[in-house]
C-alpha cells in the first residue's frame, strides 16, 4: 500500500471514538458509521484548511473498527492522515 497508494510525505494516526450513550445508535444503524467516517473526514479538512489558511485536500485513510480488546461492541475510527494537504495547484503543504 506505501509504495501504491500513499503519498512520501509525513503521517499521522488518528483515533476517534465514540461516547458508550451513543453506541446503541450505532450498533442497530451500522450505515452511520458511513456517515460517521465522511463527517470525520470532512472535520479533519476543514481543520487543516484553517491551519493552513488555503483550501488543501488532505490524503485520510479511514479503519471502521466495531469490536475492543474485550470482543464488546466499541464501535471507532482509526484514520491515517497526511500531516497537510494538495492545493489546487497540486502542491503539498505540510
Amino acid at each position: 500500500m506505501r509504495e501504491a497508494l500513499l503519498l512520501d510525505v509525513p503521517h499521522r494516526q488518528v483515533v476517534l471514538t465514540i461516547p458508550k450513550t451513543l453506541r446503541i445508535f450505532f450498533k442497530y444503524r451500522r450505515r452511520l458509521l458511513g456517515e460517521l467516517s465522511r463527517a470525520a473526514v470532512k472535520t479533519l479538512t476543514i481543520y487543516l484548511e484553517a491551519l493552513a489558511g488555503e483550501p488543501l485536500v488532505p490524503g485520510i485513510i479511514v479503519v471502521v473498527q466495531t469490536f475492543g480488546d474485550r470482543i464488546n461492541f466499541h464501535p471507532h475510527l482509526h484514520l491515517l492522515v497526511t500531516e497537510g494537504g494538495m492545493d489546487r495547484a497540486g502542491i503539498f503543504h505540510r
